[in-house]
């Protein structure tokens, strides 16, 4: 009979309750007075089996009597656990066991048995059944397959496979895999009551000089780290969805806009060409494409010639598309820093049509609005219009790439429409300032936006259930338009913030809409890419340009305190010192 053991001070002993008075059994008559002391005799030892308890939770030592593991709250459990195995296995040893099975093949539990499997095998006098402690801790809800919860649930009382050569039952549930899960029961068991030497053994222990050096790199991450905020300023393409984005994006009504079914993508189209006072429009993957589309559509004969910025994004920073696909020869004019071109350079530029033999033939006039390689300096509404005039006088077009035109819309107080009623031609980009995840619209003519449309499918431009991102930019519209005004103005204040540290200057004049470029003075002991190097190590990601100028463009999903948080990070990076405005 196993002694009574203590444990945690969160159970206390409870005495056990009685067993079922009566063991059915098979004996024969003789037999009968003898069976009957023995069943005595049990259940004055059942009276006797410790069971543990505190306020909330009984703990039974008899395994058939136990409640199942996984019924106890799941912050109890391991106490629970520790309590079972502190006592350990209910091994009682009974003088006499009672035996089961048909009258000339009666057989009945061993008390050597426990010898054979002492770190699992329970009793149940009860059930006349037996247990593994183990496997009992560490189960989870019955499977309710036959056999396969024996030792935990039901109890095995078959004694006529026990011993039984390779067919013993105990061996069979112990099992010769180690990663079977009785043995990883076993395991989980020591871990539980060795939680402290399991740490040690993953943790090794450090010396002093190794704590003191991890405390140093440490320390060093966290000052070059600082935090884990990130500050984007590379472009005003960096933006993330959001979450009404991604709702309408989830929610929208799609067709085969190829087809030219996609409701989304329609109702896209009659917006933009209705805001920008044009008669349709045309939705592109990109604003490279979009640019493309509406230079070959007004140059349509190999050889033409467009009249373009000399700085502009169509001339530098779309892989030459309009030469290479279009054969449309770029003729450039110089921009000014406000990025105008001279009316007079302009007008100077176009060929002469009586020397159609020896020169390429005018066509085109591309203006950029706003500007971005001068700063997203805007083009006023005059400015546009006299271009215009001049390209009517010539019989010519006039394209405008307005990547960012309502970014120019927002920072001179005009309409958009108004601002491109001189074009024959736009494009507007939906995934800069607006904040959309992808594409461009282009807006003209019925006539021009047919033959643009052909042409996209040419190019490969051509999307099915396109209204998926369409629905992003129609919340773009509706939701970041009006947000532009708080991103010109978070560039100013970095503009103003930036030119009160030493060894960087920014001409705060050309800071009219989103877009900030700062230059590294001679001396400052950095360049552009070690200071961005050292800015990204804080967070901030910005663009350099050559060895010393940074670019810096803002968007609806940077916030003042981000302002503040990228000053400091520049005067930390530069003069070492922090900043008082800084986060």
């Amino acid at each position: 009979m196993i002694k009574s053991k203590k444990i945690d001070s969160f159970f206390k002993r409870k005495a056990c309750e009685e067993d079922d008075k009566n063991i059915t059994s098979t004996l024969s008559e003789p037999e009968k007075c003898v069976e009957q002391q023995r069943s005595e005799e049990k259940e004055k030892q059942l009276s006797k089996v410790p069971r543990l308890t505190d306020n909330e939770f009984e703990i039974e030592r008899d395994p058939g009597k136990r409640p199942p593991i996984w019924q106890y709250p799941p912050d109890q459990v391991d106490e629970i656990r520790r309590a079972y195995l502190k006592c350990g296995p209910y091994q009682n040893f009974l003088e006499h066991y009672p035996f089961s099975g048909k009258d000339d093949r009666q057989r009945r539990f061993q008390y050597t048995w426990f010898c054979l499997f002492p770190s699992w095998l329970e009793y149940s006098p009860s059930k006349d059944a037996a247990y593994c402690l183990p496997c009992y801790l560490f189960s989870k809800k019955p499977s309710g397959r036959p056999g396969s919860d024996v030792f935990i649930a039901t109890g095995f009382r078959n004694w006529k496979k026990v011993r039984n050569g390779k067919k013993c039952a105990f061996l069979t549930h112990t099992g010769k895999d180690p990663c079977s899960s009785h043995n990883n029961a076993l395991k989980a068991c020591q871990d539980l009551l060795n939680q402290n030497g399991h740490i040690r053994n993953v943790f090794p222990v450090q010396s002093s000089n190794q704590l003191m050096k991890n405390r140093l790199c440490l320390k060093t991450s966290i000052d070059t780290k600082m935090a884990t905020r990130t500050v984007d300023l590379r472009s005003d393409t960096v933006t993330k969805p959001t979450e009404a984005m991604r709702t309408a994006m989830a929610n929208a009504d799609v067709d085969d806009d190829v087809l030219g079914h996609d409701p989304t993508c329609f109702r896209l189209e009659t917006e933009m060409a209705k805001i920008m006072g044009k008669e349709a429009a045309l939705f592109v993957p990109s604003g490279t494409m979009a640019n493309l589309i509406s230079v070959l559509v007004h140059c349509d004969i190999r050889g033409s010639e467009v009249i373009l910025g000399d700085n502009s994004h169509i001339h530098i920073y779309e892989n030459g598309g309009i030469a290479t696909i279009g054969g449309v020869h770029p003729r450039t004019v110089r921009n000014n820093e406000d990025g105008t071109m001279d009316i007079d350079l302009i007008e100077a530029a176009i060929r002469n049509p009586n020397l159609e033999l020896i020169y390429p033939t005018t066509r085109l006039i591309c203006l950029e609005n706003t500007h971005g390689n001068s700063g997203g300096r805007c083009l006023s509404v005059e400015y546009t219009e006299r271009v215009g005039e001049v390209a009517k006088k010539h019989g010519l077009k006039l394209h405008i790439d307005g990547a960012r035109i309502f970014n120019a819309s927002v920072a001179l107080g005009v309409p958009v429409d108004r601002l491109v009623q001189a074009a024959d031609s736009v494009s507007v980009c939906l995934s800069k300032g607006l904040g959309a995840p992808v594409g461009s619209v282009i807006v003209g003519s019925s006539s021009f936006i047919a033959k643009a449309r052909r042409l996209r499918k040419t190019l490969g431009g051509g999307m099915r259930q396109v209204g998926i991102l369409c629905a992003a930019a129609l919340v773009a519209l509706q939701d970041i338009v009006g947000e532009l005004e708080s991103d010109h103005k978070k560039a100013r204040t970095l503009a103003d913030g930036l030119n009160q540290i030493k060894g960087l200057r920014v001409d705060t004049s050309s800071v009219e809409t989103n877009i900030v470029y700062i230059e590294i003075k001679e001396g400052s002991g950095t360049t552009a890419a070690k200071l961005s190097k050292d800015l990204e190590n804080y967070g901030v990601l910005l663009m350099p340009l050559g060895s010393s100028k940074i670019r810096v463009v803002f968007h609806h999903q940077i916030s003042d305190s981000d302002v503040q948080y990228a000053l400091s990070c520049f005067q930390q990076a530069v003069n070492g010192v922090g900043n008082e405005n800084g986060n």
